[in-house]
């Protein structure tokens, strides 16, 4: 018996150690000691229940929540707000659309005859901040502006722009202007648009696509742009209508507005053919070769979620015009999107199980590390970095297996974790903000 006791004593030490090391701290006494950033981290994301989503399309189409944390040294106070939008509050009265995807013509046609709102006026994709002013995006409409001050969330109004029915849920703002797109999925035209801060018209450029245009995100070079072409094709036997076919390739559209008029777009085959919902980072080179870093979509069913995320990188060769891909074995074999950019580094959620069970940072192509996440932990959507005491640090919001929300802070190469119960359910979300 006694020997037994001590045997059990050594399996219970080794196991201990063998975990991956997580570290419980006080958060108010971190929040005390270390200063974490004053001020507002907010989530975006489909007002769903998570476990009645079966299909992208289901995830898609939910209403617009921001779920949202504002932060003092001896405070934090938890919010949920649904974004106030012409869908929304046209439901609240005569009732809800149905989500199936055969009434989306006939809901598009009234809205083209002005009888009902738009039903893609969902505003669940991201955040974009403009200077002191914060918007809630999606793709297939304008943006809302949203009022973040004093403990509370509130819509304040649709942006309506006279010149394009839509921009891009993944507009970007880069210190003087606005860059977005815009597609048309009958004339398979992607419009590259440039606005001022105040969403007033600059420039536009129609980019021909070969195939259906569903471009998620795009890249911003220093003059210009860069989306893929996937092949997508209408297959009307399908519920949700939309096919990629694997067999055909794939082109990278690349418009520059420096060069002469001639040379402004060109257009490189890509053999293997894939999808990009994010890009992570772009680099340009002197010889115009451009670099991509991106998680890549190899098979992609808008009727289901088996999807999987592929780290690699992307040469475009503007002189032999070829494009290679690159792959790390090691990387092959997860399943990573939703990168955030930090320095030479960037962090991608790990998918595991359909559920985020922790983060993966690489450098260029090299994997660095697994940042793993507490037992019975699971994050909602995409984190944000801050830097403490010039450390970086992820925040964000986790959930444990009832559903119940925490604030969770990870010291990226420690792995250091802390966290406050919300006393509250939080749901999935897409991309967030961190406002100080």
């Amino acid at each position: 018996m006694h020997m037994t006791c001590i045997l059990l004593y050594f399996i219970t030490i080794y196991a201990f150690l063998k975990r991956p090391y997580i570290k419980r701290t006080s958060f108010f006494k971190k929040i005390k000691q270390s200063n974490l950033p004053t001020g507002f981290y907010g989530l975006i994301g489909p007002n769903i229940n998570s476990s009645s989503v079966e299909t992208l399309f289901d995830l898609f189409m939910g209403d617009g929540i921001i779920q949202g944390v504002f932060i003092k040294p001896d405070n934090i106070t938890f919010v949920k707000h649904i974004i106030k939008t012409d869908k929304w509050i046209h439901e609240s009265k005569y009732g809800t659309f149905s989500k199936h995807p055969y009434c989306l013509p006939f809901y598009m046609f009234a809205h083209k005859l002005g009888m009902i709102p738009n039903v893609f006026d969902l505003a669940n994709t991201a955040f974009m901040s403009v200077k002191n002013k914060t918007y809630s995006l999606f793709e297939r409409d304008y943006p809302y502006e949203i009022s973040i001050q004093n403990h509370t969330i509130t819509t304040l109004k649709k942006v309506v722009l006279p010149y394009t029915e839509t921009i891009s849920g993944h507009s970007v703002y880069n210190g003087s202007h606005i860059h977005s797109i815009d597609y048309n999925i009958i004339l398979k035209i992607v419009r590259y648009l440039v606005l001022d801060e105040r969403f007033k018209f600059v420039s536009e450029v129609d980019i021909p696509m070969k195939y259906i245009p569903l471009v998620h995100d795009f890249g911003i070079l220093k003059n210009g742009m860069v989306c893929l072409d996937t092949p997508f094709f209408w297959n009307f036997s399908k519920i949700i209508p939309v096919e990629f076919d694997s067999k055909q390739p794939a082109f990278f559209h690349v418009y520059k507005n420096n060069t002469n008029s001639k040379l402004r777009l060109r257009t490189y085959s890509v053999d293997d053919p894939f999808f990009i919902f994010h890009y992570a980072n772009i680099r340009e080179h002197s010889n115009n070769s451009i670099e991509i870093y991106a998680p890549c979509y190899d098979k992609l069913d808008f009727a289901g979620l088996d999807i999987a995320g592929k780290y690699r990188k992307i040469m475009i060769h503007s002189n032999s015009s070829k494009v290679i891909v690159y792959k790390n074995p090691i990387l092959e074999n997860m399943n990573l999107d939703f990168p955030i950019l930090w320095k030479e580094y960037v962090v991608l959620r790990e998918i595991q199980n359909k559920t985020i069970s922790g983060f993966v940072i690489c450098k260029d192509l090299d994997f660095i590390k697994r940042i793993p996440l507490p037992r019975n932990r699971y994050f909602c959507g995409e984190p944000r970095i801050f830097e403490m005491e010039g450390c970086p640090f992820l925040i964000g919001f986790s959930y444990d297996e009832n559903q119940m929300g925490y604030l969770s802070v990870i010291n990226i190469w420690k792995n250091n974790y802390t966290e406050i119960a919300l006393n509250d359910t939080v749901t999935i979300g897409f991309h967030s903000i961190l406002l100080r």
